[in-house]
């Protein structure tokens, strides 16, 4: 039983050590519009609701038919939102600017943003 927990412990170990080599950097710091007073407005774009419940019925399905489809990480939906058609730019004082926009989506338990077209110039 011991050598079996000893195992376990060094086997953890070494598992976490392997996240954080493959973790991401941190560089600190404050986004500038989180400790700047800017344009209190900023336009929010509300997604359609989430449905957990018939997605996790629908997850509970698979699993009783074999688990054919992979474990479900969220529900994507398209948008085409971008600097031109979306969010609100403010101007300051040195010239400049900061854009923002606010997601929220209904029933969801977090909101992640997949980028397929991302360009950061000089």
């Amino acid at each position: 039983m011991k050598t079996y927990q000893r195992f376990v412990a060094v086997d953890l170990l070494l598992g976490l050590s392997h996240f954080a080599l493959l973790s991401q950097v941190s560089q600190g710091g404050t986004p500038y519009s989180f400790s700047n007073a800017l344009h209190p407005k900023v336009p929010t774009i509300v997604m359609l609701p989430v449905n957990v419940r018939q997605l996790l019925a629908e997850d509970e399905q698979d699993e009783r038919l074999g688990g054919t489809i992979p474990l479900r990480f969220g529900y994507a939906f398209d948008a085409n939102l971008g600097l031109t058609n979306a969010g609100t730019w403010d101007t300051l004082s040195n010239g400049d600017r900061v854009w923002r926009l606010k997601i929220r989506c209904p029933g969801a338990y977090s909101i992640n943003l997949v980028y397929d077209a991302y360009s950061l110039p000089n």
